[in-house]
């Protein structure tokens, strides 16, 4: 394909971390009709350091080098942290204002265990899991992080709410798919069709292959402490969410530890 001077890439994948991101973007590239981002999590968009202002002088040319550009295909990628980050959606909308999204959504508890265990394995963090949260609703609350390595914002991250309005605020609703996760995880065919209808490729000849979610293996299960705590912050923030999307959240709200 002959490049032009605007070009632009169709979608992104913009979050939530620990939400099965991976999964998805294995599944995307396996459609003919799709060529993803090599590596798959790009954080340019929500990278501080970046003069966006020169990027568009230079037709973002330094984003564009991490695709493939000779073929006609919908081009995407999946950086988890852009839905978070406060600077990625408008740098994303100036990038592509008709650009599609997709936003998974994961009970905020169990992604709050998920990531710290994440973190755990890779020794980036030695705190028990309840003196982490602890330490992140007083943040929260306060509205405050304390100089706190962004990595660490596990309660914030699951606040989805503000996230979505932030992302509203751009974007229409009909240029957003939304996923719950746990609908994804326990039918990802079904899950991937809707997708693909999103994006606007024929699924009829798209060869499925289950993919399991990884997660990495949990050292100790969550404790009550912490589980009830979590639930009293995010009860409220479930609530709004159902009520933002339609959805039935009663499995987030009645999860079991």
């Amino acid at each position: 394909m002959k490049e032009k001077a605007n070009k632009r890439i169709d979608f992104i994948g913009i979050g939530v971390q620990k939400a099965g991101t991976t999964a998805l973007y294995h599944y995307l590239s396996k459609h003919p009709g799709i060529s993803m981002s090599e590596p798959k999590e790009l954080h340019y968009f929500s990278n501080p350091e970046i003069n966006f202002q020169i990027e568009e002088q230079n037709n973002y040319i330094d984003y564009h080098k991490y695709f493939e550009w000779n073929r006609e295909k919908l081009r995407g990628e999946i950086t988890p942290r852009y839905c978070y980050s406060e600077i990625a959606i408008p740098h994303i909308y100036k990038y592509n204002p008709l650009i599609k999204l997709i936003l998974i959504l994961r009970n905020p508890i169990e992604r709050a265990f998920s990531h710290w265990n994440m973190r755990i394995s890779k020794n980036q963090i030695n705190s028990s899991f309840l003196n982490c949260i602890r330490a992140d609703i007083l943040r929260y609350k306060f509205k405050e992080k304390f100089g706190q390595y962004c990595e660490d914002d596990f309660v914030r991250r699951g606040c989805y709410s503000e996230q979505i309005d932030r992302i509203f605020q751009y974007f229409p609703q009909e240029q957003v798919h939304i996923i719950k996760y746990e609908d994804f995880r326990a039918n990802q065919k079904k899950g991937l069709i809707d997708l693909f209808n999103f994006l606007g490729l024929d699924s009829s000849y798209y060869i499925f292959e289950e993919k399991k979610i990884y997660h990495f293996p949990y050292s100790t299960e969550i404790d009550r402490t912490s589980y009830n705590l979590l639930m009293d912050l995010y009860m409220p923030e479930i609530e709004n969410i159902e009520k933002k999307l339609g959805w039935n959240c009663s499995d987030w709200k009645n999860g079991k530890i």
